[in-house]
């Protein structure tokens, strides 16, 4: 296989145990009949998880593309002085969209299951951690477009919570809810398998 093969190998065992932690997290759900309030708290909380390891991702990066990024309408260079407001703007940015995203949730939903939300929680962070520890030599070796891991875990999150919104509804309906939270799954995995792909050229 060429180094940059349109799938790494390594990448298959961090999506069997993303895959895995979200089947986990469908039982529990199923199992303890989860009100919609725990169900969104708990992808909120993946979220947030998500969103700390690319920050990660991108403070462990040696050498980086700067290609479309602009400061000010201006071409920036790939320093590390730029990496570090980079990473510093996207906490912030990513952190306020997901403080805006909690008061929604806490406005709207109150009945929540804290315990159990913890417990996913520990679990997605257990795979995140796993999958960044398992990629970060590729992460510090490849050359990575820094706007776009900026932005990609936008795309990440979002395709999963319109998901789980519509899931919500249906609660009561054990088979939906499963259908939906399967759904969710799949877009996890696919997003997981577009971040971590390999083409014939570093992303620039």
């Amino acid at each position: 296989m060429s180094k940059y093969a349109y799938i790494h190998k390594a990448n298959t065992p961090s999506l069997l145990f993303l895959v895995a932690a979200n089947g986990i997290v469908i039982f529990i759900a199923v199992h303890e009949q989860w009100a919609a309030s725990t169900l969104l708290w708990t992808y909120w909380l993946q979220s947030v998880i998500i969103g700390i390891f690319q920050a990660a991702k991108m403070a462990a990066l040696e050498k980086f593309s700067t290609a479309s990024v602009q400061v000010n309408g201006h071409p920036v260079s790939p320093t590390p002085e730029l990496k570090r407001k980079i990473v510093l703007f996207f906490l912030f940015h990513y952190g306020f969209f997901h403080f805006i995203y909690a008061i929604f949730l806490a406005q709207f939903f109150r009945d929540i299951a804290w315990p159990a939300i913890l417990l996913s929680g520990s679990i997605f962070f257990a795979n995140h951690a796993l999958s960044f520890f398992m990629n970060l030599a590729e992460t510090r070796t490849r050359t990575y477009n820094i706007g776009k891991m900026m932005l990609f875990p936008y795309l990440r999150i979002v395709p999963m919570h319109i998901v789980l919104v519509f899931g919500a509804m249906f609660l009561g309906n054990t088979p939906l809810l499963i259908f939906f939270l399967v759904l969710k799954t799949a877009a996890d995995a696919f997003t997981h398998i577009i971040e971590h792909r390999r083409t014939k050229a570093p992303l620039r």
